[in-house]
């Protein structure tokens, strides 16, 4: 018998008790499909352990590699034919292994866009700082020019979302449907703005480039892909009537 056989139903077998747990289950039983959840987290945890164990990325807690094995395993629970002739345990590790695995790397995907583009935006302020930081220009007109740069990156780089997913009210429907009419409009006028200034805005905000690169392949300085910048946004603010301001997205 297998060392982990302390840690499992026997599962081998399909000892009487367990075999009408699955019975019951097909049946519709409820409570049948949570004895057998509950009969093998212990196997769900061995295995994230396991994978734990030679984890690669240490920002990752274990609780993390557990959600997404418990989640493999009510998967297998609900997906498992008994009548087969197939052990659950040999079923449900493929199972729980590929969720774990699966669900690591769409975190490490969010994760990874995520710190794209806070690198982007920070470039972006920086260089909105650096064009800006003429003496002739106020702090006052600093901070407009950085809060339209935050607003135009909030239109064109965010899907629609609300704010509160558990309760959309009549009023964030309403902004959401606002928000979608906006963006549709910013991104129609970034294809009447002149060539450079096109290729910058759609380069940096929608496929996410840093200024250096759109500077390479546009053969032009950083500082001048800044300046571009900063005119595409002072365009597209004035082709908005001046509609878009910070307060109004958050």
């Amino acid at each position: 018998m297998p060392k982990t056989d302390a840690l499992l139903p026997d599962d081998l077998a399909l000892q009487s008790a367990e075999l009408s747990l699955w019975k019951n289950l097909r049946l519709g039983d409820g409570s049948a499909r949570q004895q057998l959840i509950e009969n093998y987290l212990p196997f769900a945890r061995m295995l994230a352990a396991k994978l734990f164990a030679k984890r690669i990325d240490s920002d990752l807690e274990f609780e993390e590699y557990m959600q997404f094995a418990s989640l493999g395993l009510i998967q297998a629970v609900d997906h498992f034919d008994h009548t087969r002739l197939i052990q659950f345990s040999t079923f449900a590790a493929h199972r729980i292994k590929g969720s774990v695995l699966n669900g690591l790397e769409h975190m490490s995907e969010k994760r990874e866009q995520i710190s794209i583009r806070r690198q982007l935006r920070e470039e972006r302020n920086l260089s909105i700082k650096a064009v800006l930081s003429e003496p002739e220009i106020d702090t006052f007109q600093q901070l407009a020019e950085i809060a339209i740069s935050f607003a135009f990156g909030f239109i064109l780089e965010n899907p629609v979302t609300y704010h509160h997913e558990d309760a959309i009210s009549e009023d964030s429907v309403y902004a959401g449907l606002e928000l979608k009419q906006l963006r549709e409009k910013v991104r129609s006028l970034v294809n009447r703005l002149p060539h450079k200034e096109r290729i910058i805005i759609k380069s940096h905000y929608l496929n996410h480039l840093p200024f250096n690169t759109i500077a390479d392949t546009l053969q032009l300085s950083k500082g001048r892909i800044a300046q571009l910048h900063k005119n595409a946004l002072s365009l597209l603010h004035q082709s908005l009537g001046g509609f878009v301001s910070s307060d109004a997205l958050f």
